[in-house]
This record gives structure tokens, C-alpha cells and sequence, in this order.
């Protein structure tokens, strides 16, 4: 994952329900295309920010081609309840 490479934003937040839409790009430094699974998680987080419990959404695991010294961008949208 690249550096900064994660961004979640919270397009609909309700009491029982919200709406987060991740993006996350992967770099290559590798002078050979690389094939990598990008999975996203979510997880219940505790008072200092940190996972706790199960996950609370999570997409497929998804197959994406990085090209050499190159970047791939992946974006998803999760429905956590």
C-alpha cells in the first residue's frame, strides 16, 4: 500500500447504519508487474483507535495487476452496521 495510500470517506452516517467509501492505491517498486489481492476490512475500534472484536465489514478479496514501478488504485464502498 502506498503511502498515504487509504482513504475512507462516510457519505451517509445513520444511528443504525453508514455508508464508507474506501479507496486504496498500491505502488509497485518492483522493475516486474505485480499481481496482488486487495481485501478491505473494518473493524470496531476501542477508546485509543485500535481494532477491537470482529469485523464489522469487509469486501471480496479483489485481484488487481500493478504495473513496475507503477501504481493501481482500488475503491470500494462498504455498508457497516
Amino acid at each position: 500500500v502506498a503511502h498515504w495510500g487509504v482513504q475512507v470517506t462516510t457519505p451517509r452516517i445513520a444511528a443504525d447504519a453508514a455508508l464508507a467509501q474506501v479507496a486504496v492505491t498500491i505502488d509497485n517498486h518492483g522493475a516486474e508487474k505485480a499481481d496482488v489481492q486487495v481485501r478491505v476490512q473494518v473493524f470496531a475500534a476501542d477508546a485509543e483507535g485500535r481494532p477491537a472484536g470482529a469485523t464489522v465489514a469487509a469486501t471480496e478479496p479483489r485481484k488487481v495487476s500493478v504495473p513496475a514501478r507503477g501504481q493501481s488504485h482500488v475503491a470500494d464502498v462498504l455498508s457497516v452496521e
